[in-house]
């Protein structure tokens, strides 16, 4: 994954944690189960950061890729991706607090 790479050449990666159905269909994997396959590949916590996007724009296409619409990023995204990353992809409480706040809670 080039993200991975990324990362160990010392770049970050912001994973957004407001998304669509339409992408997650489409391959794109959540915020929380991305956060979790960084930290499991070795990509360094400090590294890794979700963010909500909250009133971003969201495009929402068709099945033929045409755009019908847009969804509203939600702020409440990032609480539910907090929760997930530890609930349901097991990541250390502390290593999900570092990826929305950005700060060591074990500082």
């Amino acid at each position: 994954m080039a993200g991975i790479a990324f990362c160990k050449a010392g770049g970050t990666i912001d994973f957004t944690t407001s998304t669509t159905d339409y992408d997650l269909a489409h391959g794109e994997l959540a915020a929380a189960e991305a956060l979790a396959y960084c930290l499991e590949k070795g990509v360094a916590e400090g590294q890794l950061t979700m963010s909500s996007d909250g009133h971003a724009s969201l495009p929402i296409y068709d099945a033929h890729n045409n755009l019908i619409g847009f969804e509203v990023g939600q702020e409440s995204s990032l609480l539910h991706a907090f929760q997930q990353a530890v609930l349901e992809f097991n990541v250390p409480l502390e290593k999900a607090l570092m990826a929305i706040t950005h700060t060591n809670p074990l500082n």
